[in-house]
């Protein structure tokens, strides 16, 4: 049957075989150079970033998820780097025998990340308080923006709140040793403030731009609660006091028309 077919083809039109060997070849790509060029361009511009850090006892186990390769990681000294991420979250274990596990989430947006030192502590002997960052912060040009107020407030009401150093990271002193899922966090600059959910929306890291216009360098105290601090009423009252001073003015007036013009019918 085969055989019948391809003699009938052959029959039919001479340069058939022709025709198929060129439909396979640009289905292999072979005379499809438009379509290789734009794949090489795409692949060229997905962008991959590091994420650097150290890990205290350096011969810890460093376990980690959504990451195509394995780090660069010295057990001697503890300092490790994972290459070729893409922006998202990564989710970073450590652990160590006799040691207090740790879990930190690294949130990549377009640049590299610096995690600093992770340290872990004998069982029983942890810290009442964990130092959890948020951040970098970073404008248009993908420089550290400091001075952003972050806030958020825990399930029992505690309210936490720290502004951004010159890394763009904003540090908090926490019971836990990370921020809980889901929990509603909001950030500050200027005359903006954006917010969203933690590890459950993708952190708008990169929304604050130079172009909005940098917080007031004298507001070193004022909170994300404080952008209603009664101005707008005491604007309310200028105006009233304004409108009272005109009024009175315009009676003086009309009371000095008056009395000029009894004091020009007692003349004649």
């Amino acid at each position: 049957m085969y055989n019948t077919v391809i003699s009938m083809v052959g029959e039919r039109n001479s340069s058939g075989y022709f025709s198929v060997f060129f439909v396979l070849l640009l289905m292999s790509g072979v005379l499809n150079p438009i379509s290789a060029a734009a794949e090489s361009e795409n692949s060229s511009n997905s962008e991959t970033f590091k994420i650097t850090g150290k890990v205290i006892p350096a011969d810890s186990v460093l376990v980690t998820c959504c990451s195509s390769s394995p780090p660069d990681f010295n057990r001697t000294t503890g300092k490790f780097t994972f290459y070729g991420l893409e922006p998202k979250d990564y989710t970073f274990s450590f652990s160590h025998e006799g040691y207090e596990s740790r879990l930190v989430i690294v949130s990549v947006v377009d640049s590299d990340v610096a995690m600093g030192s992770v340290y872990l502590y004998r069982i029983g002997e942890a810290p009442d308080t964990y130092n959890v960052t948020v951040g970098p912060f970073v404008d248009e040009n993908r420089s550290c923006i400091e001075g952003v107020k972050v806030f958020f407030s825990m399930e029992n009401g505690e309210r936490f709140q720290e502004s951004t150093n010159e890394l763009g990271n904003a540090t908090f002193a926490l019971p836990l040793e990370f921020i809980p899922q889901g929990l509603n966090v909001s950030a500050r600059y200027g005359s903006r403030t954006v917010s969203w959910k933690w590890y459950v929306e993708s952190p708008p890291y990169s929304s604050f731009t130079r172009a909005l216009g940098k917080a007031d360098e004298n507001d070193d105290t004022a909170g994300p609660d404080d952008a209603d601090d009664g101005s707008n009423e005491k604007g309310s009252n200028m105006n009233l006091i304004l409108l009272v001073l005109i009024i009175l003015l315009m009676i003086c007036v009309l009371w000095v028309g008056i009395m000029i013009r009894k004091f020009v019918k007692m003349k004649k």
